[in-house]
């Protein structure tokens, strides 16, 4: 069973592949959803529970049903949570003007919802 933090990640993750398959920048999507660039890099990023009417005008705007959104983020593995959670660490880190990794320590320490930030 998965965790709130989980399925937010899931469909971050899944929004954000579909925005970039369809070559949209996060400001084009946030045009389009009439919503904030901060707003869609939180969802992409699993930073925010959304609620239903947020997710269902992203979805729509990719071309998608909310029923797919959820369903093509449930078949993303734990593993899978693992990679995205260093990838986005490893990015806010250049993001920062800092190199860095964090360990699977860390990312297992944050799937668990103990994260130090």
């Amino acid at each position: 069973m998965s965790t709130v933090r989980d399925l937010n990640l899931r469909v971050g993750w899944t929004i954000r592949r579909a925005r970039q398959v369809r070559n949209l920048t996060q400001k084009s999507l946030a045009r389009r959803c009439r919503m904030s660039q901060a707003s869609i890099s939180l969802i992409e990023r699993g930073s925010r529970t959304n609620n239903l009417n947020t997710l269902k005008r992203v979805s729509e705007k990719l071309g998608f049903t909310m029923g797919e959104l959820f369903e093509l983020a449930d078949s993303i593995k734990t593993e899978s949570l693992r990679q995205i959670l260093a990838r986005q660490a490893e990015e806010a880190a250049r993001d920062a003007g800092r190199r860095g990794w964090v360990s699977l320590k860390e990312v297992d320490r944050r799937l668990d919802g103990k994260s130090k930030s």
